[in-house]
């Protein structure tokens, strides 16, 4: 793996999942971990920069330095153990769940052939100077 990618194993350096798509296997502990997930959504709080992902992210990197490949991918690291180790974690194929950069900008779907599923493009406010202008005119 690229030791700068958060979910590689030995990671040591951070990571922040996204939460734009989401595939959750609903398995008991996927449960669980959907129910904190909730529950720290709408208990009150302080932290005016609690939304679903950073709240998402807490949970799922609870113990989860240095990180660890599962049993079944031990040889290859694509599958990582997260929450506090109670759960498997991979990334879904960017190929097939693309990020707003990786389809509009990189357009891995021509150079690929293959249509992704999802494509998750963050809704900007505002138009500044560092931002496209015009980006919610354009979707």
């Amino acid at each position: 793996g690229v030791w700068f990618c958060g979910h590689n194993p030995q990671n040591l350096y951070g990571v922040t999942f996204n939460t734009g798509v989401l595939f959750l296997n609903p398995t008991p502990r996927t449960l669980t971990l959907a129910e904190r997930w909730h529950a720290k959504l709408v208990a009150p709080t302080d932290d005016w920069h609690l939304e679903d992902q950073r709240a998402f992210n807490m949970l799922v990197t609870e113990a989860f330095y240095p990180v660890v490949a599962a049993p079944p991918a031990a040889e290859t690291g694509e599958i990582v153990l997260a929450a506090n180790r109670s759960l498997w974690l991979m990334p879904l194929p960017a190929g097939l769940f693309c990020g707003g950069h990786t389809f509009f900008v990189q357009q891995l779907q021509t150079q690929t052939g293959v249509q992704p599923m999802a494509v998750h493009a963050t809704y900007q406010f505002g138009d500044l100077a560092d931002c496209a202008f015009g980006k919610r005119e354009r979707f």
